[in-house]
């Protein structure tokens, strides 16, 4: 389900803010207490660039996302793969 910008929701009891720096990004979860109406920062990740390749920055943020959000996983079911492809069509091995 997409929302649309004007769009009303409910607010979210937990929410994760991505921040661009210099040399990576700033993940800082928040989460929302409905009742004393509380929003607070629990906890700053950061993920810096390995060896100045952009690519495997944005892999890495991706999964730290879905990791976050607890995206589902099964060995035995559908996943979500998150690759870097080369130009030649091969996939470049994940070394995390």
């Amino acid at each position: 389900m997409m929302i649309k910008k004007n769009q009303s929701f409910n607010k979210p009891e937990w929410s994760l803010k991505i921040t661009k720096a210099d040399n990576g990004f700033i993940l800082e979860a928040i989460s929302y207490n409905p009742e004393d109406k509380i929003k607070k920062a629990d906890v700053e990740y950061v993920i810096e660039e390995d060896n100045q390749d952009e690519l495997k920055l944005y892999q890495r943020l991706i999964w730290e996302v879905l990791e976050y959000f607890g995206a589902p996983s099964s060995k035995h079911d559908r996943r979500i793969k998150v690759v870097i492809e080369k130009p030649d069509g091969k996939i470049e091995r994940d070394a995390s």
